[in-house]
């Protein structure tokens, strides 16, 4: 898990040791939860994980996992001390409202998530220099015709941000020739 900083000075009184049994609030929709809590429960088989938000005890939850939240999910919980997002961006869970100042947030970092999303830009990098759609179109009207392709080396691709899922996407563009 990496910290992500919320850009808000803190002010949080001195840590507490967490319960004996850390609840979890696992907020996963639109992912199923099950393969999530399987993970986790490897990791350490007496978390609580409470995947209803309904179901969750306000004072025993000491930790939401979310990919994004509604507007007063976060001021439920009184002894919440920590918001992790499910996914690799936070921005979702920064602009939550109920988002308490000093409450530290962090992300989780996946290779797999970063490889997938990675697999699917490169597909539509290439669809795109090698002009897939047109060819596509050229299908359907039963013509074949040739269309250059740019040089290797010769198409520049700009990746915006380059933390853990944009500096693998950019490797994986450099490697097929992509400047």
């Amino acid at each position: 898990i990496e910290s992500v900083p919320c850009g808000r000075n803190s002010s949080r009184p001195a840590a507490r040791r967490w319960t004996e049994t850390v609840s979890i609030l696992l907020l996963s929709h639109p992912q199923p939860p099950e393969p999530i809590v399987r993970c986790i429960k490897a990791l350490d088989p007496d978390l609580e994980i409470v995947t209803d938000l309904e179901e969750a005890d306000p004072d025993r939850i000491e930790c939401v996992v979310a990919y994004r939240l509604m507007p007063g999910v976060l001021s439920r919980f009184p002894g919440l001390r920590l918001l992790c997002a499910a996914s690799s961006g936070v921005e979702k869970l920064l602009a939550a409202p109920d988002l308490p100042p000093d409450l530290p947030v962090v992300r989780v970092t996946d290779p797999l998530q970063a490889a997938q999303i990675g697999q699917y830009v490169w597909g539509h990098a290439i669809g795109h220099v090698r002009q897939f759609a047109s060819y596509v179109e050229q299908q359907r009207n039963a013509q074949w015709l040739r269309h250059a392709p740019a040089p290797y080396g010769s198409v520049f691709a700009t990746v915006l941000g380059v933390g853990h899922t944009g500096a693998t996407i950019a490797r994986m563009l450099g490697s097929v020739g992509f400047q």
